[in-house]
């Protein structure tokens, strides 16, 4: 695995040192849990993500929200983004210091558009700045396109910059580098 980030952009020193954002873009054939191995930062996690049991093989106590259509317990629509906020908050109110963990975002993209789902990003980065948690973004690189990507890693770098991994060493090309 290697680190990828745009000049200017990685780790930084914020008002709250620990805290970060990371967004992991996971290749094609990978599975999403692979990339929690080395990022997962503390011992409470809350997940929302499109891929069942992702935390199951970290064995990591997770509060685990599933994206989908079908209704049930701990599944949130993929239409309804003010949910995915309200159980990161409230995990994240109860848990002192936890990590909020998003997958999926290419079908909550597909049903709310890209400004929406850049808006509740926002939200979460300034969720885990505000309380001192850290934020991962599981991004799959062939169902998201190099600006949406670039996109996304703007959004979350308001408070402090966001760090992109991408699994399986590839790099994403620069807009210098494609022109």
């Amino acid at each position: 695995m290697s680190t990828l980030a745009p000049e200017g952009m990685g780790w930084s020193v914020c008002t709250h040192e620990e805290v970060c954002t990371k967004v992991i873009v996971v290749e094609d054939g990978e599975h999403p849990a692979d990339a929690l191995h080395s990022n997962v930062q503390s011992e409470k996690v809350v997940a929302i993500t499109r891929t069942p049991n992702i935390c199951a093989r970290e064995e990591l106590a997770a509060e685990h929200y599933l994206l989908t259509e079908r209704p049930g317990r701990n599944r949130i629509q993929p239409e309804a983004l003010t949910r995915i906020v309200s159980a990161a908050r409230a995990v994240s109110e109860e848990a002192g210091h936890c990590t909020i963990i998003i997958e999926g975002i290419e079908y909550l993209v597909l049903y709310n558009g890209l400004n929406p789902v850049l808006r509740m990003l926002c939200q979460l980065a300034d969720l885990a700045w505000e309380n001192g948690h850290h934020l991962l973004i599981l991004i799959y690189s062939p169902a998201t396109s190099h600006e949406e990507i670039a996109l996304i890693q703007r959004v979350c770098a308001a408070h402090c910059s966001a760090q992109t991994e991408h699994v399986m060493n590839h790099a994403i090309p620069s807009a210098a580098a494609e022109e």
